[in-house]
């Protein structure tokens, strides 16, 4: 937005002086509603970079560099929401995990936690877990009884 002689004067939608990557408005959400509000961003980008794709096939010449305009302000968009949804995903999945920590099969244990027993015994099997049974070579039937 310029002045001139006290007028405003606004520029055109995807003109030069919007080539440059702007960042994103902060918007009145966070967290998850921020989210939201981006996914619904990136979808207009999309609605408009099909719109804007369906009118280049016309045959309309002075359309042409309008639509042209349309679908680089579009990809703009597109790029920059997706920015923050990985962004803000991110910090979403590190807050959740702070909160409420949940161990995986190919998270570290952490130091405190290791296990105490001795690499060289091998561990107890449970008196029904005929399958390490089996594996360990202990005496026991070799299927489960069933009824």
């Amino acid at each position: 937005m310029t002045t001139r002689k006290g007028k405003i004067v606004y520029p055109e939608f995807g003109g030069e002086s919007q080539a440059q990557e702007i960042p994103l408005v902060e918007g009145i959400h966070t967290g998850r509603e921020r989210i939201r509000e981006l996914e619904q961003l990136l979808e207009t980008a999309r609605h408009i970079r099909r719109e804007a794709e369906r009118d280049l096939e016309g045959d309309l010449a002075e359309a042409d560099a309008l639509v042209r305009r349309r679908l680089e302000a579009a990809e703009r968009i597109r790029r920059k929401a997706e920015s923050e949804l990985r962004r803000l995903r991110l910090a979403e999945a590190k807050r959740r995990l702070r909160e409420a920590p949940v161990w995986s099969p190919g998270d570290p244990v952490p130091p405190g936690e290791a296990p105490r027993q001795d690499p060289g015994e091998p561990a107890a099997a449970a008196p029904g877990d005929f399958e390490i049974r089996l594996l360990l070579g202990k005496d026991g039937p070799a299927l489960p009884d069933h009824p």
